[in-house]
């Protein structure tokens, strides 16, 4: 008989939720939202990523790293990735201009009108950018790695802290469009529970050898 101890491997998996205030909504071309998101309205999304990604940009002013999951809701709309787009979701790491974005190409649950019809419409142009951090003092981010938990800065650090999802019908806007924007509010990075990956398929296995 012999024992195998097969060991845990830990994944620090970040999420971090962002809530935000839209001082922004803009529609033209015909097109309309439900009345659900007007200025005042609460925005809430998160992103979820690994820290220990690879960075997918040899630069070393910019990290760009490829995150887990993005979403935010505002009003009776909730923005995710696009999972039909050729694009990943992003997390961009500046060091020169220091700051943060996080990005992608945007599907969302929701009803739009066009001239007053209810419309299910192929957007040309479709983002989210659930953050966009900017500050004037590079001590924050000295280098253009992922944050982990305990290099985050405080949201207080950011000058510039925006959100913004925008869908155009046509890239020529005025054809059907619409934009929302506005200020983060509150930026809280937490560790994913149940973040152990175990190798195999136990944290221990008994293999027995018998004779015949």
């Amino acid at each position: 008989m012999s024992l195998v101890i097969v060991a845990p491997v830990w994944a620090t998996i970040i999420t971090v939720e962002v809530t935000g205030v839209v001082d922004s909504v803009g529609t033209d071309g015909g097109l309309a939202l439900d009345g659900s998101v007007i200025v005042g309205s609460a925005m809430t999304g998160y992103c979820t990523y690994d820290p220990d990604t690879p960075d997918a940009n040899p630069s070393e002013n910019n990290g760009h790293y490829p995150v887990i999951s993005i979403s935010m809701t505002v009003g009776n709309y909730t923005f995710t990735h696009d999972p039909t787009s050729s694009e990943y979701p992003f997390f961009n790491v500046y060091t020169v201009d220091p700051g943060y974005s996080l990005s992608t190409a945007s599907r969302f649950d929701g009803t739009v009108y066009l001239d007053g019809t209810p419309q299910d419409i192929d957007w040309s142009i479709r983002s989210l950018e659930l953050m966009e951090l900017g500050t004037d003092s590079g001590e924050y981010i000295p280098t253009d790695a992922l944050p982990d938990l305990d290099s985050w800065p405080d949201l207080s650090v950011f000058g510039w802290r925006r959100f913004e999802v925008a869908f155009h019908k046509s890239y020529s806007y005025g054809y059907g469009d619409f934009v929302i924007s506005g200020e983060i509010t509150s930026l809280t990075p937490t560790p994913e529970p149940a973040t152990v990956l175990l190798l195999g398929l136990g944290s221990l296995a008994l293999l027995r050898n018998r004779r015949t």
